[in-house]
């Protein structure tokens, strides 16, 4: 996973059944997603919130 801005949270996998910190990358908006929400009419949002990174187990790597 890249160094950046991580989102923590605690939880369990349920591929290793740990108790452990759950990471994902955080979102950053800017001024190319501001253009996009006007290109767009607002689809860019709803598009950039789908998208967005899927939680992983920080001991095995895989998504929860």
């Amino acid at each position: 996973m890249a160094v950046g801005n991580l989102q923590v949270s605690r939880g369990r996998c349920p591929t290793c059944k740990a108790k452990t910190k759950l990471e994902r990358n955080a979102q950053v908006w800017g001024f190319g997603d501001l253009v996009m929400i006007f290109l767009t009419l607002g689809l860019w949002v709803v598009l950039k919130f789908w998208m967005r990174p899927a939680l992983r187990c920080s001991q095995c790597g895989s998504k929860v």
